[in-house]
């Protein structure tokens, strides 16, 4: 049921694709379980939590499933930092929270995808800081937090689409990234958008 703090770290398992069973019992991924091995796949059972730095430094890591019937509700900090050839992730629907530097930089990630029914609602500090291949990211409905430097550095990312729940969103969140469009969906109470500029309801 448990892969324990630090289980295989650093093992530098070659090239290996590691696959569960969807039946597996796996409830536990303790911190740095699976940190500083060249596994390249990755696919899970339904996980319940995962800890910080779970998967970081897998810098062969190319792709990882999550059943989508886990239930863990956070990607903890620096769960999948410098995964650096990580393209795509699909964040399971229960997951309510990505955790500070997360994804810090996975400098391969281009899609970062939620489901129709995701529960995410808050983002951390530099959780997807130091990308250098995301060009747009579109926050489900849920989200009402998003703190400093969420966004930090990630040199292509031109396009955000806001939640319809997020009422204020700080300049600090983007850092030096070359933001030239911000979508507000319709729905929001508290912000719009025009002309790709952010302002509150009341346009100041």
């Amino acid at each position: 049921k448990f892969l324990g703090t630090a289980a295989i770290y650093g093992a530098a398992l070659d090239g290996l694709t590691i696959t569960f069973n969807l039946d597996a019992h796996l409830e536990l991924i303790g911190a740095s379980a699976l940190a500083g091995n060249n596994v390249t796949q990755l696919s899970l059972p339904t996980v319940k939590h995962i800890g910080a730095g779970a998967f970081a430094n897998n810098t062969k890591m190319t792709q990882i499933t999550f059943h989508p019937n886990s239930t863990f509700s956070s990607v903890g900090p620096y769960a999948f930092a410098s995964c650096t050839k990580l393209g795509a992730i699909s964040i399971p629907n229960n997951v309510t929270t990505i955790g500070e530097y997360a994804f810090d930089k996975c400098t391969s990630l281009a899609s970062v995808s939620f489901g129709e029914g995701s529960k995410l609602q808050a983002i951390g500090g530099y959780a997807f800081n130091g990308n250098s291949t995301l060009k747009n990211f579109t926050m489900p409905e849920n989200v009402d937090t998003v703190l400093d430097y969420a966004f930090e550095k990630c040199t292509a990312l031109t396009t955000v689409t806001l939640s319809k729940r997020l009422a204020t969103i700080n300049a600090r969140v983007f850092g030096t990234s070359p933001i030239s469009n911000i979508d507000v969906p319709e729905g929001n109470p508290y912000l719009k958008d025009i002309d790709g500029v952010v302002y509150d309801i009341a346009e100041t």
